[in-house]
């Protein structure tokens, strides 16, 4: 038996006014990529013969380009065609990948890999429940399944479920197929719908009974990603059944909870105290339980935000501050570059900021170079380097400026740029909600309403290919 893995994963922002090149993607080939994938030892414990392909991924940002994309997946396709005794295939991909001149990444590959393979060929694939799902996904694929967890910390159990299901449908125990999507007519802010959380927990306790169902193998349903202005833009919610005459059971329970969707999705609401951007600063004062983590969520680089704005970072250096404060990451490779040439100690005088719009305004910095490091990636890639770091010290506060888009997702990522994050009582990062280990270090969080890419209040976003009927509108900002 023998199966081919694979894993290429970018979600793309149109509302990010850059592309995404091939530089900006960890980028694998060879047997160390099957280290990488929880569903290699699955495999591997049945006696499969697992081939390796590509291993892509890269920080959320604009789309990409077509250039970068066509390298990746020619990668995958080489793989496909060099082993033209495959007996199934296993892919990790986004759901919300979109090449620039091309569109949905996902039915592009899935449409190639089937001109090689067939249509009989089983492909199993995991999924990010933030995909903006095309419905010519569920018809390419033999049997799929989101994540249930936001923020996402059960990739690896999905990973190892999709290639249980891959098993059984080559043992003969299951067959798939058929597979039933249903779209939910509404887009959401990716940063609202939480899964520990009412209403979002309990329609996943529904997916859990539709599961439990004979005849059914998996349930998923995609809260969809907001900030890419694209026919598909908003949720789904697929259901695949064990063999094509279960079909109809598999409709009839994707129709089920999608109407259990609308019934609950007035009740989406942010989880978190909501401020605009001076109020966020003034909070500063009065911190309860310290670190105070603040999200610059409107250019959180988790979700697709350039990572260039200077918004926060005046507001902060415009005031005196008795706490240390840590402001990561601002991507400002110019200034990254005049910083470079500089000792750790010295005095040191930089512009920080891009120009490129009102967002990314240079700010004049002027302060210590107090440490160089690494910039780590970003979910399965949270261990390797993807860029640099340096930070330079302004009285009480920590600017981190970077060569690349990133956000400090991990401890790692401070401790990999040469910083403590117990150093500080309020800490901004590049984010919307928070990712688990920052979630866990903070005392307190404060969802920064800050303008950019990832603008919380996507009402006000201009989209050209998604209803404004559509689009959801949570409660205002607290103060």
């Amino acid at each position: 038996m023998k199966i081919l893995s694979g894993l290429i994963y970018h979600e793309s922002n149109t509302f990010n006014p850059f592309l995404t090149g091939l530089d900006q993607f960890v980028v694998r080939e060879g047997e160390e990529i099957l280290d990488r994938f929880a569903s290699t030892a699955v495999f591997r414990q049945a006696g499969a013969d697992v081939v390796p392909s590509v291993y892509a991924t890269a920080f959320s940002s604009g789309p990409v380009t077509r250039e970068a994309y066509e390298y990746l997946k020619a990668r995958l396709l080489r793989a496909v065609e060099q082993h033209s005794d495959l007996d199934g295939i296993w892919l990790h991909l986004h759901g919300a990948m979109l090449i620039d001149g091309v569109g949905a990444a996902e039915v592009d590959l899935l449409q190639a890999v089937r001109e090689r393979v067939g249509a009989e060929m089983p492909i199993s694939v995991a999924l990010d429940p933030h995909g903006n799902l095309d419905p010519r996904v569920p018809e390419l694929a033999t049997v799929l399944r989101s994540y249930r967890t936001i923020p996402h910390v059960d990739q690896p159990e999905i990973e190892r479920r999709t290639a249980h299901h891959l098993l059984e449908i080559l043992s003969g125990k299951v067959q798939g197929g058929a597979v039933a999507h249903s779209q939910v007519p509404f887009v959401i802010s990716g940063d609202i719908p939480l899964s520990a959380s009412s209403p979002l927990s309990d329609i996943l306790a529904a997916l859990d009974e539709v599961e439990a169902l004979p005849g059914i193998m998996d349930a998923s349903f995609f809260v969809g990603f907001a900030w890419a202005d694209v026919s598909q833009c908003g949720a789904s919610v697929v259901v695949v059944p064990e063999r094509p005459e279960c079909a109809g059971l598999a409709r009839e329970q994707a129709d089920k909870i999608r109407d259990l969707v609308l019934e609950r999705y007035r009740e989406f609401q942010f989880e978190t105290p909501t401020l605009e951007v001076t109020a966020t600063v003034d909070a500063f004062t009065r911190i309860g339980r310290a670190p105070l983590v603040v999200s610059d969520s409107g250019d959180n680089t988790t979700g697709g935000g350039a990572g260039y704005s200077t918004v926060v970072l005046k507001e902060v250096l415009g005031r005196e501050h008795k706490e240390r404060v840590c402001v990561s990451t601002i991507w400002s490779p110019d200034s990254f570059l005049a910083l470079r040439g500089h000792s750790l100690n010295d005095r040191v005088r930089v512009s920080v900021g891009m120009d490129h719009d009102e967002y990314s305004r240079p700010i004049e910095v002027e302060g210590v170079l107090k440490a160089r490091g690494d910039l780590l990636g970003y979910m399965s890639s949270a261990k390797d380097k993807v860029g640099n770091t340096c930070t330079v010290t302004v009285g009480n506060v920590d600017v981190v400026v970077t060569d690349r888009p990133g956000s400090f997702v991990t401890l790692d990522h401070f401790r990999a740029a040469g910083l403590d994050p117990a150093d500080y009582s309020v800490i901004v990062v590049k984010q919307g909600y928070l990712f688990p280990e920052i979630a866990e270090l903070a005392g307190q969080h404060v969802m920064c309403i800050s303008a950019g890419a990832t603008y919380q209040f996507i009402e006000h976003l201009s989209y050209q290919n998604v209803a404004r009927e559509l689009l959801y509108v949570a409660d205002r900002v607290d103060g």
